[in-house]
């Protein structure tokens, strides 16, 4: 894994840098909207709440809910990685809506010509946070499994559901899709890194904290708003989940750190 990594991490640079420019060149062209448009139309031909499922996935809450198994499957270290994730994704995501100030669809279109499914939003669009969610969470677990192949299998499809889902609900243009998408994958390598040469968290105590945090998280998600109240339940499901699994690590007599 030590030797795999850092190759991993090289040719994760030149990928996230591809999509980015070709991101930034179609958010400056007619094709842009064009493939908002033909996205919104296939995405039509299935119902709204599963978009609206797929996207719930790819928020922060929604993605780590989805995560906290690991912590009773073996795989504490996926959840390092991701909550390493956490500061390198959040500065990936807020320095371009900065700096490349961006109305969304509804912003551009106005809502008649959209099908919107959630809320409307209007601005801060450039690049896609579900997205980059979505991708740094694939790509960590592809690059920290032991069956890369295997786990990609799964994890890439739904990456790119729930990156989609963002154009079926009417919130995001596919430029913004492709930066987080790219942004994701390096930000879900530099975790995979950090969390194999930074190891904290592997003891007892450290794992006890993960599922301390992931509690929090299970909280947030049965009170929370997270703008789709057509997915209600899912988002309770979700809080469920995290929060069996996060109390099912904190009631362990004697945690178990990872091998390295």
């Amino acid at each position: 894994m030590k030797t795999r990594l850092p190759l991993l991490l090289l040719w994760s640079l030149p990928v996230a840098a591809l999509l980015f420019i070709v991101s930034l060149a179609l958010w400056q062209t007619p094709l842009n909207v064009v493939w908002f448009q033909d996205g919104q139309k296939l995405a039509a031909v299935l119902p709204d709440p599963l978009w609206a499922g797929f996207t719930i996935l790819g928020s922060g809450a929604g993605a780590y809910a989805l995560m906290t198994p690991a912590l009773v499957l073996g795989q504490p270290r996926w959840l390092a990685a991701a909550f390493l994730t956490l500061p390198i994704g959040g500065i990936a995501t807020r320095l371009p809506k900065i700096f490349l100030e961006s109305a969304r669809p509804a912003g551009t279109l106005g809502v008649d010509p959209l099908h919107v499914i959630g809320e409307v939003l209007r601005h801060s669009s450039f690049p896609s946070g579900h997205s980059l969610t979505a991708f740094a969470f694939a790509a960590l677990i592809i690059f920290l499994s032991r069956r890369a192949w295997l786990t990609a299998i799964v994890a890439l499809p739904l990456a790119i559901l729930i990156a989609f889902s963002r154009i079926a609900v009417g919130a995001h243009w596919p430029a913004d899709v492709l930066a987080g998408a790219g942004l994701g994958w390096l930000c879900g390598a530099l975790g995979a890194w950090l969390a194999i040469r930074w190891q904290g968290w592997n003891t007892t105590i450290g794992i006890r904290i993960l599922a301390c945090i992931l509690v929090g998280n299970a909280i947030y998600l049965f009170f929370g708003d997270l703008g789709y109240p057509q997915v209600r339940w899912l988002q309770y499901l979700l809080g469920v989940i995290a929060l069996l699994c996060s109390l099912s690590a904190l009631l362990k007599p004697q945690l178990q750190a990872q091998n390295r």
